[in-house]
């Protein structure tokens, strides 16, 4: 892992000079995609045309070797929230054949592939460290490798990957270039109106908003139907694009069944998809008590957070850095989803005991089956969200 600040004086994505540099983050620990973490400032980087937010600082991985912990640690569970979205997409649009770009180790891509046998499901990553379970309509092969006679696709996949890549353009080209007239690319990304959202996971080069999308299918001529928020998963966008001259009917009849599934985002409809602490009946002033008690609580002991991305943004945002707590690092599950969490084991430091203060960041219905399964894993020292918050009794 490598961090190097760079000077940056245009967007990413769309080269325009018009940026807003700033805010920076505190130098607290922060998550990194392979499950470890970093003790460093982030400054954000706004683009004032696109909306597209970067950072000056890039954390470069080792990705030809990169496996995925939620994979590596959940052999029979994928994903649920993407694999419900993606069983719709496939269940709805009929696709013969299915690529997943940036398919990590191939984890989802093989789940979907073995419910829908009928089905053909090429993955493409730069990783070497792909699901050695093929079956017979599922192979793997390096986007690094000339592609230019490879097969069409009905339909492209694309989950947490352009957020890595410097030249997105580029990628949505190629994707474009496996796929078939007609089809479809199905694109999810972090959420960039989520607050913060590009702190969240420090190797993250590129946070996006509806209009990144927009100007994405402008310059390369393509159609967008929209970014949408999929059941609850605010911290994601779900872009749809397709080719210019896709049929209209055909376009008429995706539109429908998209904004008949799932939450349609626009610029002007962001804070909607934001996790808002009103709708909860929080208040920047419990949650500040709540960081007071820790801290009095805590002393001067080295603690871990242990939570979902969002619950464990507000914890870190709104909880531990007004009152200048920071967590010696994160317990990494990198499920959201509680049932699938359940079931995966926990990465958990060398350094960390039954002991070891572990302060949760969770939603309010979960954090009681969630002390249970880390009690069971031998964690005793856990600390909940306390009763001065609705829910809690």
């Amino acid at each position: 892992m490598k961090l190097q600040q760079n000077c940056i004086d245009k967007c990413r994505l769309c080269g325009s000079a018009q940026i807003i540099i700033g805010p920076t983050s505190d130098a607290q620990p922060k998550l990194i995609s392979n499950g470890s973490s970093i003790e460093t400032s982030l400054t954000r980087v706004s683009c004032k045309v696109c909306t597209t937010h970067s950072k000056l600082e890039e954390i470069f991985i080792d990705y030809s070797s990169y496996q995925t912990p939620r994979s590596q640690d959940r052999a029979n569970t994928a994903e649920p929230e993407f694999l419900g979205l993606f069983d719709e997409l496939i269940e709805y649009l009929r696709p013969a054949s299915v690529l997943d770009f940036g398919c990590g180790d191939g984890t989802l891509i093989k789940k979907l592939s073995n419910k829908h046998s009928k089905v053909s499901f090429v993955g493409y990553d730069i990783s070497t460290r792909f699901n050695e379970s093929t079956s017979h309509n599922l192979r793997f092969t390096n986007f690094l490798d000339d592609l230019s006679d490879s097969p069409k696709s009905d339909l492209a996949i694309s989950v947490n990957c352009l957020e890595h890549i410097s030249n997105p353009i580029q990628t949505v080209e190629q994707i474009f270039h496996l796929i078939k007239r007609n089809s479809f690319a199905a694109i999810v990304v972090p959420n960039a109106s989520f607050p913060n959202c590009e702190f969240l996971f420090a190797d993250h080069l590129l946070g996006f908003m509806p209009k990144s999308f927009e100007w994405i299918a402008n310059h390369l001529n393509l159609t967008s139907l929209g970014c949408y928020r999929y059941a609850k998963q605010r911290e994601f966008l779900l872009s749809i694009l397709t080719t210019a001259k896709t049929d209209a009917s055909l376009l008429e009849n995706v539109q429908n069944f998209l904004e008949s599934k799932y939450i349609k985002l626009t610029q002007s409809t962001l804070k909607e998809s934001i996790f808002a602490l009103s709708e909860q009946k929080y208040s920047l002033d419990r949650l500040i008590q709540y960081g007071q008690l820790l801290k009095t609580e805590l002393g001067s002991q080295s603690f871990y957070v242990f939570g979902a991305s969002q619950w464990a943004h507000i914890l870190m945002t709104y909880v531990l850095t007004p009152v200048n707590l920071k967590p010696a690092g994160f317990l990494v599950t990198y499920s959201t989803h509680l049932e699938a969490f359940c079931e995966a084991p926990v990465l958990i430091p060398e350094q960390v005991d039954s002991g070891t203060p572990i302060v949760l960041g969770v939603s309010l219905s979960s954090q009681k089956k969630v002390t249970d399964v880390l009690l069971d894993k031998g964690l005793a020292n856990i600390y909940q969200w306390p009763k001065i918050f609705p829910g809690n009794s």
